[in-house]
């Protein structure tokens, strides 16, 4: 038995614009990271350093609840 699925947006949009929103995602540009990173003032500094504390926990979570390295 063979199964096929169609993606409905392949059938609506068009070729180019069907590829364009599948690509993957270009890596990030760490320069522009970095210089955003360079304006922040000292409050915008902490809350981004607890929100990338809390993201840490909750990937280590995933990877243990996955069997991950630190299981």
């Amino acid at each position: 038995m063979y199964l096929a699925a169609i993606d409905p947006l392949a059938l609506i949009l068009s070729n180019e614009v069907y590829v364009k929103i599948n690509l993957p995602r270009p890596p990030p540009d760490l320069a522009a990271l970095r210089e955003l990173l360079r304006s922040l003032d000292a409050s915008q500094k902490r809350l981004a350093l607890e929100r990338t504390r809390q993201l840490d926990a909750y990937v280590k979570a995933v990877e243990k609840a996955l069997g991950g390295p630190d299981t």
